[in-house]
């Protein structure tokens, strides 16, 4: 059972990474934070401006990173 578990969870870990990587690249950074500052709580705006971040590093545009 806790084999069950383990994989689940590590299923819906992958699931919500993939879907935090799927939004948008914002123009810049500024850009990114002002969007941010729109959401209702901190923990989106987190998840959101890291998204942002991981984006801009993997598209190799360090500054905005």
């Amino acid at each position: 059972m806790k084999k069950y578990m383990a994989v689940f969870t590590v299923i819906c870990l992958m699931f919500a990474l993939g879907l935090r990587g799927c939004s948008k690249k914002a123009e810049s950074s500024s850009n990114a934070i002002e969007k941010s500052k729109s959401m209702k709580t901190t923990e989106e705006q987190i998840n959101y401006l890291i998204g942002q971040a991981n984006a801009f590093y993997n598209s190799k545009d360090f500054q905005n990173a």
